[in-house]
């Protein structure tokens, strides 16, 4: 996967989608991540109201997914349920009036609802994306108002509803914060609720919290190399107004991440320039990352046919002499 998340706003209308979809499959993105719920939204939903801010009559989610196949690409459908499903009913909100309150049995029905009605209206879609499936804050500084449990309720129905396409999770990437942020992606991952994460790698250099080797390290000892897929930021998410990144510093992390052996990433978000998306490009060919994972797989297969193969040879001569000794003592 080269996948890249594009927030509502980056496609309005036909012309945009065209355009973004042009733009990323020539540098070798073939996956999207699209918001579907931001500022209202951006498909014939029974459960939000359509956003004002398309085009009127243009559904963004349809048309990408028709599209995007069309150039070979996939289509996921880019879920925030914790950050914009509360608006549709007060209850479902924390006190704080800035989040879903997951302790709510039916906000979390609702979100099964959302994703059923996607699938039984848009049966093409590859899967959905989520994100802020956690808790509001950190567990350890914020009132916890609900437990990694019930955000775990909560994929599971998605899960369900989602009738068997790939379901994924942006997740925060530091050590143990599945635990800090009530978000228990390794158990998702565990129980088959998801079929891959990505840890929001958006400033992997700056050793901030540490080395990130040291986080790195602790992703792959709760989940499988295969299942994680670094998500990485064009924008520096830290600084105001989220000025992008050199292009020098993307090609810096990329090396980073594959010296750890990843092979696949995603980006954050649309806002990538040209000559971001260029170095990229050069940093990770058209067809790299699936062709390094097939090939990963390739040896594999092989060193363990070898050895079979080794353990075979070594029991034939064993019976060869055998065989010999018995010849000898008739002779």
């Amino acid at each position: 996967m080269n996948g890249i998340w594009v927030q509502s706003y980056g496609v309005e209308t036909a012309q945009q989608a065209n355009a973004q979809l042009d733009r990323f499959r020539s540098v070798g993105i073939d996956t999207l991540f699209y918001n579907v719920h931001e500022r209202g939204a951006r498909y014939n939903s029974a459960f939000y109201p359509l956003s004002t801010s398309m085009k009127k009559g243009f559904d963004a989610l349809g048309y990408l997914i028709e599209r995007g196949h069309a150039r070979d690409m996939k289509v996921f459908a880019w879920l925030s349920f914790g950050a914009d499903l509360f608006p549709l009913n007060s209850a479902w909100s924390v006190p704080e009036g800035d989040f879903t309150d997951f302790s709510k049995a039916d906000a979390r029905k609702r979100m099964g609802d959302v994703v059923a009605d996607i699938v039984a209206n848009y049966a093409a879609i590859d899967g959905f994306a989520l994100d802020y499936m956690r808790h509001r804050g950190l567990v350890d500084e914020v009132p916890q108002r609900y437990a990694a449990e019930d955000v775990t309720d909560a994929v599971a129905r998605i899960h369900a509803a989602a009738q068997g396409r790939t379901i994924g999770a942006s997740v925060k990437a530091y050590k143990n914060d599945w635990v800090r942020w009530a978000q228990n992606w390794p158990n998702w991952l565990r129980d088959g609720l998801i079929d891959w994460v990505m840890p929001m790698a958006y400033k992997p250099l700056d050793n901030v919290w540490g080395d990130f080797a040291t986080h790195v390290n602790a992703w792959l000892g709760a989940a499988a190399h295969e299942k994680i897929i670094p998500l990485l930021s064009v924008v520096d998410t830290a600084q105001q107004g989220e000025p992008l990144k050199p292009a020098s510093q993307l090609v810096a992390e990329i090396a980073f991440f594959r010296k750890h052996k990843f092979a696949e990433f995603a980006w954050f978000d649309q806002r990538a320039s040209d000559e971001q998306l260029a170095a990229i490009k050069a940093a990770l060919p058209e067809g790299t990352s699936g062709m390094a994972a097939t090939l990963l797989t390739m040896a594999e297969a092989l060193e363990s046919l070898a050895g079979q193969q080794e353990a075979l040879a070594a029991e034939l001569r064993k019976k060869a002499v055998g065989l010999r000794t018995i010849a000898e003592s008739c002779s």
